[in-house]
């Protein structure tokens, strides 16, 4: 019942595409040291039955998809805190 996404570029700290229901905001903040504070906010409908809450490693603005960079060794995504 309730869609909210937003894509973070962790390399350039720009906000992408922000879409779904309830009018979702989002914004990006730097806070040192190749750290970003991602913020995802929105009010869900009224009589919303079901939210969907997901973390994703993608490649680019609005897409779903992830290829890990030529070249890495042992890991490949995001570290969360």
């Amino acid at each position: 019942n309730v869609t909210a996404t937003a894509w973070f570029n962790l390399s350039t700290g720009a906000l992408g595409t922000v879409t779904g229901t309830g009018s979702p905001s989002a914004t990006i903040t730097s806070v040192g040291n190749g750290w970003y504070r991602c913020s995802l906010t929105y009010t869900p409908a009224v009589g919303a039955t079901a939210v969907n809450i997901q973390a994703r490693v993608t490649t680019a603005d609005n897409t779903n998809s992830f290829t890990a960079a030529s070249g890495t060794v042992g890991y490949s995504g995001i570290f969360v805190w």
